[in-house]
């Protein structure tokens, strides 16, 4: 993806090569988490972005290239796409660190409104399948552990609303 190419422009470019070549929604997800993180990469290489910047700027930008999935199967969709971000980061400089706030930044952003999406891509097998997957992923611990402070934070508040409503 190029700096100044709008979001809707590979959307219509996207559809139009599913179509052309019969992919599959899978094929799609993994081309974008593939051409995202190289995006961000880029951009904390090149441009000196730090990794937090490019992120939050890169989801941002492209966010509904992420969102494309609205369907009864959006949660396993979006653990396949941070199985596939999880994957193409293996190699890439600060990979453990743009996988951190890449979860931060769907979370943020409201792009994976639901917490149990990053827990199931926590505990799936393919997420552990290797070393090289596991040393990228644990950084991303730290998010999960904020994540599960937040929901016992949650539950305890509500919790003490319900006994000062009896």
């Amino acid at each position: 993806m190029k700096i100044d190419t709008h979001q809707d422009d590979v959307r219509v470019e996207l559809m139009g090569l599913r179509f052309a070549h019969n992919a599959s929604e899978h094929t799609v997800r993994r081309s974008v988490a593939v051409a995202l993180m190289k995006y961000i990469s880029n951009q904390v290489e090149e441009k000196k972005l730090t990794v937090s910047e490019a992120v939050k700027q890169s989801i941002a930008r492209y966010h509904s290239l992420i969102q494309r999935d609205r369907s009864q199967d959006a949660a396993t969709a979006q653990v396949d796409f941070l199985l596939e971000a999880q994957k193409d980061l293996l190699h890439r400089n600060e990979g453990e660190q743009i996988l951190l706030h890449l979860c931060k930044e769907l979370y943020d952003q409201d792009i994976f409104e639901d917490e149990e999406v990053f827990s199931q891509w926590w505990h799936d097998e393919r997420a552990e399948s290797s070393e090289e997957r596991r040393r990228v992923k644990k950084s991303s611990m730290q998010f999960l552990d904020w994540l599960a402070a937040e929901d016992d934070e949650s539950e305890s508040e509500e919790g003490e609303e319900g006994e000062e409503e009896s």
